[in-house]
């Protein structure tokens, strides 16, 4: 299972993604966000406007490379604008909390 994790913003967001990657090193590969993927998250970043509409154009691009893939968001885009993510017809998990993509993986890759 190929698993593509692109991460905005800070180093709290860097450390986090880093973080996922050495959790499930041993049980999928990960490649780089524009890489053909199964499963697709986003580490969103909200510091700015410009920042957030980047945020949702990398949910839409990743969505568009790998049309059959879950995606998965979190970060702080959906801890202030919950709702905004969760209305994205293209996401398959809208996560406050770092572990509900931890549980996300956990479900997607059968372990």
């Amino acid at each position: 299972m190929k698993i593509s994790i692109k991460t905005l913003g800070c180093k709290a967001n860097r450390y986090e993604s880093d973080l996922l990657r050495k959790k499930f090193a041993d049980r999928a590969e990960f490649v780089g966000p524009n890489e053909k993927a199964d499963i697709c998250i986003v580490n969103t970043c909200t510091v700015t406007g410009v920042a957030d509409r980047k945020s949702r154009q990398a949910v839409n691009a990743l969505r568009n490379l790998n049309s059959g893939a879950k995606v998965a968001v979190f970060g702080c885009g959906p801890r202030i604008s919950h709702e905004k993510y969760r209305k994205m017809l293209n996401v398959d998990l809208v996560a406050t909390e770092p572990q509900q993509i931890e549980d996300f993986l956990e479900q997607n890759l059968g372990w």
